[in-house]
């Protein structure tokens, strides 16, 4: 019986840490995506993780790229107009991390044409969850992503781009 008590409690504390995770987690998935939708990039890049700012080039280098891509897509018609963070996944350890995924709708205009797609980020805690950096996961899939993060966990399974659903109005 002592076992079984202790078996329920060590499950309940478990949760609990995921739960905690969950919201910090969240919470910086929203404020990274709201930072780049309103082109404070400066802020945005704070949310980064350091691997990804490093093997760029450093901040000046990351700002760069992430204003150039903004406007590249935006020459090109394309607009993320509205991004919702939805849930957040099952927790990996990662060698010293842990990784998640967290999973994006969004709403982008491509000319006057509006779709619904699913996005996806990596939140990555380096110190057990007391602060998490995100990768924009748009560029990588499960190979590449090891370029950035050795230790990457393959039970963590980086969804393929997914089809996009036309809005109609």
């Amino acid at each position: 019986m002592k076992y079984i008590l202790s078996f329920i409690f060590a499950s309940f504390s478990l949760l609990s840490f995921a739960q905690n995770y969950d919201a910090a987690v969240l919470k910086g998935a929203k404020s990274y995506t709201a930072a780049i939708e309103k082109n404070q990039f400066e802020k945005a890049v704070g949310y980064v993780n350091p691997n990804i700012i490093s093997m760029a080039g450093g901040t000046e280098s990351i700002l760069s790229i992430m204003k150039e891509t903004k406007e590249t897509k935006k020459e090109q018609g394309y607009e993320v107009i509205q991004t919702t963070t939805k849930s957040v996944g099952d927790y990996y350890e990662a060698g010293e991390e842990i990784h998640t995924l967290v999973t994006q709708d969004q709403i982008v205009k491509i000319g006057e044409a509006k779709f619904k797609t699913k996005a996806y980020l990596l939140a990555v805690s380096s110190d057990q969850g007391s602060s998490w950096t995100y990768v924009n996961l748009e560029a990588y899939n499960q190979k590449s992503i090891k370029i950035f993060f050795p230790n990457f966990n393959d039970d963590l399974q980086i969804p393929g781009p997914s089809a996009a659903d036309m809005i109609e109005e």
